[in-house]
């Protein structure tokens, strides 16, 4: 179904930056599938702002997804602390 595509994961705005690919990942079909799932792992969470997760076939976007990350935590000042010094590398 979607051999030679590929899943992006977003980070359309926040305090951190605009329009900034988090993470990408190709789609490797072993067998037919009508379902793909994806999923992103972070050990501290996102900066509050808005995502986008986008399945991709070459430069056509096959399907997307946009949702938001609230802030809950007090925690969120060093995850930005430390996204920045990222950043910064």
């Amino acid at each position: 179904m979607v051999q030679g595509g590929r899943v992006i994961w977003t980070m359309v705005e926040s305090e951190l930056a605009k329009n900034t690919e988090i993470v990408s990942a190709a789609v490797k079909e072993e067998e037919p599938q009508k379902a793909l799932t994806s999923f992103m792992s972070v050990k501290k969470g996102l900066p509050a702002g808005k995502y986008r997760v986008q399945l991709m076939m070459g430069e056509d976007q096959l399907a997307a997804q946009d949702f938001d990350v609230k802030a809950e935590s007090k925690n969120e000042s060093a995850i930005l602390k430390g996204l920045k010094s990222l950043k910064q590398d």
